[in-house]
């Protein structure tokens, strides 16, 4: 395996497990902007999508289903936390966020990686 395919593959885990436990502290409000938390959702798990896809170009669809499994599984864990809430808003934030990245994916970098001879 070469180097930057387990970079890629460590940042991608990496960043996964510190959404989870980010999602799983108390939440400090450090901006008073009303719904800045959708946007840090749509953000976070676009950007899991995007690392996930660069670890695994091959297995997109895997990629985009699992950007999206862990946008629920969050959202289920934190509904059994006492200091955290499940929101449907955020699980929506979650979707947005991914589907906004395999937009990007699949327009732009698909297209120029496959040109490139650097996926299938």
């Amino acid at each position: 395996m070469s180097l930057l395919k387990r970079y890629w593959k460590g940042l991608a885990w990496f960043s996964a497990l510190f959404v989870i436990i980010v999602c799983s502290i108390p939440a400090p409000q450090v901006l008073d902007v009303q719904h800045i938390d959708k946007l840090e959702h749509a953000v976070a798990f676009g950007g899991i999508c995007g690392l996930f896809f660069f670890a695994y170009p091959n297995k997109r669809f895997m990629v985009y289903l699992g950007s999206f499994l862990l946008g629920l599984a969050v959202e289920l864990l934190q509904a059994v936390i006492p200091w955290r809430s499940a929101e449907m808003l955020d699980l929506t934030a979650d979707g947005v966020g991914v589907i906004l990245a395999i937009i990007v994916i699949e327009l732009f970098l698909v297209p120029r990686m496959r040109k490139r001879g650097l996926m299938k």
